[in-house]
């Protein structure tokens, strides 16, 4: 039996694009916080939400995707409201805000991930703390100033926006140089219509 040592692992993200207008606008938040804090460095990162993060060797993360593939054929899209502005004092992060009732649906789509992969034994695997709160981040782990300015630069600043969440974005982790990133790699798409048994 191989180790695992001798397996290259890769990481990949489980993710709700938002639409690429909200992505843009988004940025220009990020750009904006970046104008008065100075440069951060989660800048340049993609608006996304979270759901949980995978890390495997290419045959485990084939068998995560086969999974995925049958969850999200039987999840059925819903709409994602976006709601002003939040933030983690723990690690200094300032991120847009998601609304209740989208919240609950999120959380309910990452329990049912959570069930079916963590039952066909991938627990070691994946890490799904990372999507616990949903929200989009725009800026995390700011020092003592940079989180100062972020907070009154968004401070009053309300925002509002909604997209169909109809599918699950998987995106893998890509070094190059000192720079690493990630980029999408699948898309699973989800059920049209309402599913039965009967």
């Amino acid at each position: 039996m191989s180790s695992p040592e001798n397996k290259e692992q890769f990481i990949y993200a489980a993710v709700i694009m938002p639409t690429d207008e909200i992505v843009e606008t988004i940025r220009i938040f990020k750009d904006g916080l970046a104008g008065v804090a100075g440069k951060y460095a989660s800048s340049g990162s993609d608006p996304v939400i979270t759901l949980f993060a995978a890390v495997g060797d290419a045959s485990r993360i084939s068998e995560i995707e086969s999974k995925l593939e049958v969850i999200c054929r039987n999840q059925l899209p819903f709409n994602v409201h976006l709601e002003n502005f939040g933030e983690f004092n723990a690690n200094k992060t300032i991120f847009v805000d998601i609304q209740e009732t989208s919240k609950t649906a999120i959380t309910s789509l990452r329990k049912k991930l959570s069930a079916e992969l963590k039952s066909s034994k991938y627990d070691e695997e994946i890490d799904f703390n990372v999507g616990k709160t949903p929200h989009i981040t725009i800026a995390r782990n700011l020092v003592d100033d940079q989180y100062r300015i972020a907070r009154n630069y968004f401070t009053g600043r309300t925002y509002n926006a909604f997209f169909e969440c109809y599918k699950l974005t998987w995106r893998k982790l890509v070094r190059k140089g000192n720079a690493s990133f990630y980029v999408t790699d699948k898309e699973f798409g989800f059920a049209m219509k309402n599913l039965s048994l009967f």
